[in-house]
């Protein structure tokens, strides 16, 4: 059941990538290993969860923090669940909520530098109501508005570059 394949794939990766949830369900119910890494190829070590969230399935992500999934462990290039939550068209305040229930660092910044309050401050794909409900999710949830990227640039930088004027408000 956590025997990988040659690309260094298991099962429960496999499971999710081609959308079989009945053998997803069947991995899961058997004690898959949830917190293993894919190894090889586009995976880049990430666990289950974390395809899991940027895929937006929010039935998996429950499913997956139920049996103890750890929203903490980054892949192999320092990507982090809940940082990924909040970039691109698909952010789910429902997942990001989730996510830090179970014990999902808001403030832990990716290996570039970026937390989860500056990645939603600069996104422009998903609604506005949507991003602005995860911005008071994150600071809520005790989110640093204060903590800098690499380059130096906080969260309300990085919503002023992009000219998310409304969120740069909620940030100030």
């Amino acid at each position: 059941m956590n025997l990988k394949d040659d690309l260094g794939q298991f099962p429960l990766h496999l499971a999710l990538s081609k959308q079989k949830e009945e053998i997803f369900n069947y991995l899961l119910e058997k004690g898959a290993d949830v917190n293993i890494g894919g190894a090889k190829g586009n995976l880049k070590n990430q666990t289950v969860l974390y395809l899991a969230v940027t895929r937006g399935r929010e039935d998996l992500v429950e499913k997956l923090l139920e049996k103890g999934a750890d929203p903490n462990i980054a892949d192999s290039e320092g990507g982090l669940p809940l940082a990924e939550a909040c970039i691109g068209a698909t952010v789910n305040p429902n997942i990001v909520q989730m996510l830090i229930n179970k014990g999902a660092n808001v403030n832990l910044a990716e290996a570039n530098g970026v937390t989860p309050l500056m990645y939603i401050a600069e996104n422009n794909k998903a609604p506005l109501e949507v991003r602005k409900a995860v911005v008071e999710i994150l600071l809520k949830a005790g989110a640093d508005k204060k903590l800098k990227d690499k380059k130096g640039k906080t969260a309300f930088d990085w919503a002023t570059e992009r000219k998310n004027t409304e969120i740069a408000q909620m940030l100030r």
